[in-house]
């Protein structure tokens, strides 16, 4: 399986790796659970402290050109992990900020991905992720979309396996979402806009 995902059908790989897919993403993860805030420091740290602990640390800049071996594996590993359906959830989406706005013309790396989009705080180059949790903090299902994507365009995929009730801000309201989700077993909750009626939540 590993061996599968290693293994690039648009570029055969002229150098072997050192470190096994499980490893690479042992040490992604760690890093959100020890606390370190700067990634070069915590990786310098495991090369100190913990290089016994893994067949062969590879050096800094190798590392930062294999984490992209382990998007999809990541992505699979976390859909895999279990989660308690409470039927109380919270959804929200926040942008994560790929460059300065001023660089965004010359950007490569997200190029076909990220796209100017704007929030309370201003114009961003970025992505949006979407998230929904459950009350004990739990995981239950994420998305990244572009930087403008509608906040609410992603939210029935988002929910297609839950039941019960889905908190969110006024960014989330809308007719046709409600009256979707609805039928689907989701209620969706929301704070009322002051022109507005509540014509959809029991109060």
């Amino acid at each position: 399986m590993e061996k599968q995902l290693l293994t690039n059908s648009k570029r055969k790989p002229t150098r072997t790796c050192s470190l096994t897919l499980s490893e690479i993403m042992t040490v992604l993860i760690a890093f959100h659970v020890i606390g370190f805030r700067n990634f070069k420091s915590y990786y310098i740290h495991l090369q100190k402290f913990h290089s016994s602990e893994f067949g062969k640390l590879v050096s800094y800049n190798r590392f930062i050109e294999l984490i992209q071996r382990t998007l999809a594996p990541l992505y699979c590993f976390t859909q895999s992990l279990s989660k308690t359906k409470t039927g109380c959830y919270f959804m929200d989406a926040t942008a994560i900020k790929v460059c300065h706005i001023k660089r965004a013309y010359t950007h490569r790396v997200f190029k076909s991905i990220a796209t100017k989009g704007k929030t309370s705080i201003g114009w961003f180059f970025r992505l949006k992720l979407h998230l929904i949790v459950n009350d004990l903090g739990e995981i239950m299902n994420f998305q990244l979309t572009t930087g403008k994507t509608n906040d609410r365009l992603p939210v029935e995929n988002l929910c297609k396996h839950l039941m019960g009730k889905m908190f969110a801000d006024k960014g989330y309201i809308s007719k046709d979402l409600f009256e979707k989700l609805i039928e689907k077993g989701v209620e969706l909750i929301t704070q009322i806009r002051k022109n507005m009626k509540n014509a959809f939540m029991p109060l």
